[in-house]
């Protein structure tokens, strides 16, 4: 009875990692360079920046202010007004599954390419609220 339920388990573990490395898989796929650096307050386009050049930017909104570094075609929070500065200590992102976010400023910062903004200028439907 033992032996039975110790293949069951095995089982299970291997479904989920089968599982799990889908995802990894799926998200190495939906992977790109980025063109350029977006940043949001409130969920709205507040500024952007060419990914290209590297430069140091101060974004000064009413919640706060972060200062956005952009080198080597990565971008990183070097400093922010918020208590917790998680953003400060999160890694340079480098391409567009990846992001930046400090809840305390409201802000989000975000690498996205020129096809993103072409999908969303087309009249298509991007999202959807009840």
């Amino acid at each position: 009875m033992k032996q039975f339920k110790q293949k069951k388990d095995i089982i299970i573990i291997l479904i989920f990692l089968l599982i799990a490395g889908g995802f990894l898989l799926i998200n190495q796929l939906m992977k790109q360079d980025g063109d350029r650096v977006v940043v949001y307050v409130d969920g709205v386009v507040w500024k952007e920046y060419s990914l290209s050049e590297d430069h140091t930017y101060e974004i000064d909104t009413e919640y706060g202010k972060n200062v956005v570094k952009i080198k080597d075609h990565q971008v990183f929070i070097i400093s922010a007004s918020c208590e917790n500065q998680v953003c400060v200590q999160h890694k340079a992102i480098s391409d567009t599954t990846q992001s930046i976010i400090c809840l305390p400023n409201h802000l989000v910062v975000k690498i996205e390419t020129d096809n993103e903004t072409q999908k969303n200028q087309s009249g298509e439907i991007d999202d959807i609220a009840k």
